[in-house]
């Protein structure tokens, strides 16, 4: 049996929520429920840091 290493997150600033999850080498992230690359999360986590 293979071992499965899973990490996930969540950012949450208002109405916004970015998730990322890590299943062994596939990273999945979300922003607002939709799949995104990890660049525009990154540009929108910017983006609301900016804002603060």
């Amino acid at each position: 049996m293979k071992n499965t290493t899973v990490i996930s997150g969540r950012l949450q600033v208002g109405d916004n929520v970015v998730e990322v999850e890590t299943i062994d080498s596939e990273i999945r992230v979300t922003l607002n429920g939709a799949r995104v690359s990890l660049e525009t999360a990154y540009k929108f986590v910017a983006l609301l840091r900016s804002l603060l």
